[in-house]
């Protein structure tokens, strides 16, 4: 029964999110993601709910743990794509450093992971949770990664305006040199 309620709390707080994100790409002036200011309420809202769902991701996968019959092969494939993930996103934060990570302007960045992809976090984060899924070898848990996927492939489109406002010729220049994912989409 905790599982149940547990999943359907990561879908409600994906829900939450990408309907944020929508509202913010549809709403630019009454965005909330990216946050207006350093201190807005917003700012928090969001690190809360992505925390709160990604956690939730990981904690139905523990207590799910082998509710599905997936292949060895497949479950192999899985951790792959978490350690990938999570190494990605590690190092994109690092690289990115907290404060523009949480949506506090600091400063353009294109090193490191960035070099390859604009979204290095979010792509890490996708690979990493639909990985997890797959090898903790859960539905509840594959679903929910996979959910995960959708505010964090539509977040960028709502960044982008705000980063070109911010950082101008440099940040044009680096949407059409860097793809904004692995491919041009």
């Amino acid at each position: 029964m905790a599982i149940y309620a547990l999943f359907a709390v990561i879908i409600f707080l994906e829900m939450i999110c990408t309907a944020i994100v929508l509202f913010s790409l549809f709403r630019p002036l009454d965005r909330i993601w990216p946050p207006k200011s350093d201190r807005s309420p917003e700012r928090i809202l969001m690190l809360l709910l992505f925390n709160l769902s990604s956690g939730g991701i990981i904690t139905l996968g523990v207590l799910d743990w082998n509710a599905w019959f997936v292949p060895v092969w497949v479950r192999g494939i899985g951790g792959g794509f978490w350690a990938a993930g999570m190494s990605l996103a590690i190092q994109a934060v690092t690289c990115l450093g907290t404060k523009n990570t949480t949506g506090i302007h600091s400063g353009l960045v294109i090193k490191g992971p960035y070099r390859w992809t604009r979204n290095p976090q979010y792509l890490g984060f996708m690979l990493g949770l639909i990985g997890w899924g797959l090898l903790s070898a859960s539905p509840f848990t594959l679903i929910a990664g996979m959910g995960s996927c959708i505010p964090l492939f539509l977040v960028p489109r709502a960044e982008e305006p705000w980063l070109l406002e911010r950082y101008g010729a440099a940040y044009a220049d680096y949407l059409q040199q860097v793809p904004r994912f692995l491919l041009k989409l």
